[in-house]
């Protein structure tokens, strides 16, 4: 068989196994923590199955560095069709994250952060005139904390993690979770930065009120009504978060792990590849 095509198939067969293998352990999030540990949480929670794939993937391509070309290994009918299915996954994840990106609108948002690569608050008229000053300016707050941290693009990514572990159960109920978390963490950054916290919880309620509806799935605020909306209130008027940084980043050492680990799978695959999936059920000699 070819190199490149073996190498492709080997790695939506095994990589679609890390990815669904992981997910399957998956927990959903806990809320009762900190807005600043609940987003590291549920961010590796989310991301944790698709970077075990990354290893994987290392070690097939260190595999293949050494490999001759055409290769004497051949897929079965069993990985043949596990990788399809892989496949067919990565193809929705792309066609639904393509999707999300054209539908990005500013209609009937009362007020939010709208656009991936110029990202802009909007704010309706109805929500202006509605509310008062020190309302809207809180929630104004809240929304520049999105503008800053560029969420509508973050969600994107997330959601192609998520939709890579698709369809097993407990995917969405994680990413929901992210994504109260990061509201979470932009009410924490919004009273931070000098806003209310009664005047946020109050511009939250009159924004559900009104009818805050996003039409993009990629507007923050998605996981904003019913009982997301009682926890960030909440949050709001009990305790908030103390001296922490207010910039929320990719969790350091998961980072480090998993480049180390890739690496060193990497120089496993061209040392150890060949008699690796030689013990593999579905990989023929």
């Amino acid at each position: 068989m070819e190199r490149e095509i073996l190498l492709t198939l080997l790695s939506f067969g095994l990589g679609g196994c890390a990815i669904w293998g992981t997910a399957a352990l998956c927990a959903a999030i806990p809320q009762e923590r900190g807005p600043s540990a609940a987003l590291r949480h549920a961010w590796g929670r989310l991301a944790a199955p698709v970077l075990t794939a990354l290893p994987v993937l290392t070690f097939l391509v260190g595999w293949a560095l050494q490999e001759p070309d055409p290769a004497d290994e051949w897929v079965g009918s069993s990985l043949l069709i596990l990788a399809t299915l892989s496949g067919l996954v990565v193809l929705r994840a792309i066609a639904r994250d393509a999707l999300a990106a054209y539908q990005t609108s500013d209609s009937f948002v009362q007020i939010g952060t709208v656009g991936l690569l110029r990202p802009r608050v909007v704010v309706s008229d109805r929500f202006r005139d509605e509310v008062s000053t020190r309302l809207l300016a809180a929630a104004v707050a809240h929304e520049r904390a999105h503008l800053r941290a560029r969420d509508p693009l973050r969600i994107l990514l997330q959601r192609f993690v998520a939709d890579l572990q698709w369809p097993l159960p407990g995917v969405s109920q994680r990413f929901q979770s992210w994504l109260l978390a990061l509201e979470l963490r932009r009410d924490w950054e919004a009273v931070r930065a000098g806003a209310s916290a009664l005047d946020l919880s109050e511009a939250i309620l009159a924004a559900a009120r009104y009818g805050h509806t996003p039409t993009s799935p990629l507007a923050p605020g998605a996981e904003g009504g019913g009982r997301g909306i009682q926890i960030r209130i909440r949050r709001l008027l009990g305790e908030v978060e103390p001296g922490t940084s207010g910039r929320w980043m990719v969790p350091q050492r998961l980072a480090t792990c998993v480049a180390v680990l890739a690496a060193a799978s990497g120089a496993a695959g061209y040392h150890f590849g060949e008699a690796v999936l030689r013990t593999l059920p579905g990989v023929h000699f």
